[in-house]
């Protein structure tokens, strides 16, 4: 049996040797690399030998060694007083003292540019559960082992290692600092003339957060020439536009109709799709009254357009030199059975004669 720990539905298990190690490395370990490898090794085995002990050193900080991580870091000048993690110094000292080939053999590598690497979420007061693979490295990283790690977590008592809370006080003098505020939001709007808020902002983000903040109706009307809003100020002439979709409708209809192959039934929609324009909104095409009696005009219902497709099939057949029975042309047509009658007959009181084909 391998021992597990569950916690928030959550299974988190050793991982086996193969995952640790693969059978073929993707490149040599250099001599500092190998090291940490085996240390690593080392700390595995601590793991599996003394799992009753760890288990415990780690409920007893609430299943979380954050704060021996933060205190830890704060030692090494990588996190402030309060456990605000000094994110680019962190990271440089992770990365530089790991091998980086054995950090890619085990798969933990990270990048700067990722927003939540797993070296800052773990320091993080989240209830995420972390493999134990992280834990390892981490323990190497800022005690030299899994098991000073352990040592100290069974030291130290969790109230005396617990991250102060910031106290906040009332704000000193806030009337010179929205005198400072308005001042530096000011200058920055006459660098920018006729630019908006959102474009000022990004020239002094810490004025328009503490205005934003504390003195909203000030802001609001700063700068007092404002940038006018975009959009389309252009109105569209309705009747020349309807005067030349219009005479679009019927060429496009007998395209539609040209078609080779099976046809398709010429709806509004595919009808102005093959006039240029694309779909319409119902409010838009009623300021179009020409083109939407043009639509209507040649526009098919369904029985229209399955006596289109018999027509077809009947041709298609003969085309074939196969015999244009009954039968025949509506299986081709795509005629559904129950329909079969009512549409032959529609079919044969439209044509010359009586087909009278079993």
């Amino acid at each position: 049996m391998i021992p597990y720990l569950t916690r928030d539905r959550k299974t988190a298990a050793a991982a086996v040797p193969k995952n640790f190690f693969p059978a073929i490395y993707p490149m040599p370990l250099s001599p500092l690399g190998r090291q940490q490898a085996i240390q690593i090794a080392d700390d595995t085995h601590f793991l599996y030998s003394n799992y009753e002990r760890v288990r415990a050193a780690f409920a007893r900080h609430q299943y979380s060694f954050r704060n021996l991580y933060l205190q830890a870091l704060r030692h090494k000048g990588l996190a402030s007083h309060h456990g605000s993690l000094r994110m680019e110094k962190y990271q440089d000292a992770f990365s530089q003292f790991f091998d980086s080939d054995l950090l890619k053999v085990l798969r933990v590598d990270f990048s700067h540019t990722t927003v939540r690497p797993w070296i800052i979420t773990i320091c993080r007061e989240r209830k995420n559960s972390h493999y134990p693979l992280y834990h390892i490295l981490m323990a190497q990283f800022l005690y030299g082992g899994l098991e000073r790690l352990v040592k100290q977590a069974e030291t130290v008592s969790p109230e005396d290692i617990a991250v102060p809370k910031r106290s906040v006080g009332p704000v000193a003098d806030e009337e010179a600092k929205r005198v400072a505020y308005r001042h530096r939001w000011l200058s920055a709007c006459a660098a920018h003339p006729g630019a908006g808020q959102n474009e000022i902002r990004k020239a002094d983000s810490a004025a328009y957060t503490w205005l934003n903040r504390h003195d909203k109706e000030w802001l609001r009307c700063h700068p007092e020439e404002r940038k006018p809003r975009g959009g389309n100020k252009t109105f569209a002439d309705w009747e020349k536009r309807d005067l030349e979709l219009s005479g679009k409708i019927a060429p496009s209809a007998e395209r539609l109709r040209a078609r080779l192959g099976k046809p398709v039934q010429i709806t509004a929609t595919k009808l102005l799709i093959e006039a240029g324009c694309g779909r319409l909104r119902a409010n838009v095409l009623k300021k179009l009254p020409m083109t939407e009696r043009e639509i209507q005009k040649y526009a098919e219902d369904s029985t229209a357009f399955r006596l289109r497709k018999i027509r077809w099939a009947k041709q298609e057949l003969c085309a074939r030199g196969e015999p244009a029975v009954k039968w025949r042309i509506l299986k081709l047509a795509g005629i559904r059975d129950e329909d079969w009658a009512a549409m032959w007959d529609l079919y044969t009181s439209q044509t010359d004669g009586n087909w009278g084909i079993a």
